[in-house]
């Protein structure tokens, strides 16, 4: 990842944005990165922090840990669900006008 391993590429030209130029992953907290790799890792593999596989014989916040990452992911999903589906009706609404257009410059040229 860009600028990651400590160094600043001098080909990244963002120096109105210097807060962009920082690596993505320093910008997590380290809690939240720990939830994210025991909601991976429970759900990937099975594997709990205190050993097991059963979730219920987990502390308790490690579940809330997991469950707000899933959360989160499902949030993800139904946002991009939702962006996907306005430039799915946005692509069908030009293809429908342009459609149109065409018909309508058929009719004047006659054919």
């Amino acid at each position: 990842m860009r600028n990651c391993d400590g160094e600043t590429n001098p080909n990244f030209l963002l120096s109105w944005a210097p807060g962009l130029m920082r690596c993505p992953w320093s910008q997590i907290e380290p809690e939240a990165r720990t939830a994210i790799g025991w909601h991976h890792d429970y759900t990937r593999l099975r594997v709990l922090p205190f050993g097991g596989s059963d979730l219920m014989r987990q502390p308790a916040y490690v579940y809330e840990a997991i469950r707000a990452v899933d959360d989160a992911l499902l949030d993800v999903d139904a946002h991009q669900a939702r962006v996907q589906q306005e430039a799915d009706e946005k692509a069908k609404a030009d293809l429908e006008q342009a459609q149109r257009d065409r018909d309508r410059e058929n009719r004047r040229r006659g054919r």
